[in-house]
């Protein structure tokens, strides 16, 4: 698909060596079951919100934060077979910035891959003072051959599964969402 002007400076991340490290973040590929298209996976980043550049407006009252995050699946030829990708423009009234600062920025994708060895590559970028952060690290799937075993994850807690939350959804618990802590 085409590159959304946001994607730029993230794919430039990924390409500096050293790769760029601002803040820490929390990223993983958690792995399902065996469907039509591959092994089921989901996408998940999490980044703390505390120490981003929020803006503060106080004649509107309100705070800004300006947020893209840009994670890409390559095999092991160095081809990309996913990409996902979010600009997060947050505002809010400024008497809960506080609360929105002790929170994380929760990227959840999914997708499905074949058997191999790929790599999974992530950068989060706080877009007012352009700070950056990239991971890396493998993502190894096995083939299916039978039984199988999902990732396992500590889950951080349940929440209500609004309207969006497909029935078929691994982190669906009856009517609760299950929020993994990675």
């Amino acid at each position: 698909s085409a590159l959304l002007p946001f994607e730029m400076p993230l794919l430039t991340a990924l390409t500096i060596d050293p790769p760029p490290h601002a803040f820490d973040y929390q990223v993983g590929a958690l792995q399902f079951s065996q469907g039509k298209e591959g092994r089921q996976h989901v996408l998940l980043m999490e980044v703390p919100l505390q120490g981003m550049s929020f803006q503060a407006d106080k004649r509107k009252n309100t705070y800004t934060l300006r947020f893209s995050l840009l994670a890409l699946v390559k095999d092991a030829s160095g081809r990309i077979v996913e990409r996902f990708s979010d600009d997060y423009p947050f505002e809010g009234p400024l008497d809960k910035l506080d609360q929105i600062k002790r929170g994380n920025l929760i990227f959840r994708r999914p997708f499905a891959l074949t058997p191999g060895e790929y790599t999974l590559e992530s950068v989060a970028q706080d877009r007012d003072s352009g700070r950056t952060s990239v991971v890396r690290q493998p993502l190894r799937v096995l083939p299916a051959d039978g039984f199988g075993v999902s990732s396992i994850t500590l889950v951080r807690r349940l929440e209500p599964a609004g309207p969006d939350l497909a029935l078929d959804d691994p982190f669906r618990l009856d009517r609760m969402r299950i929020v993994p802590n990675l």
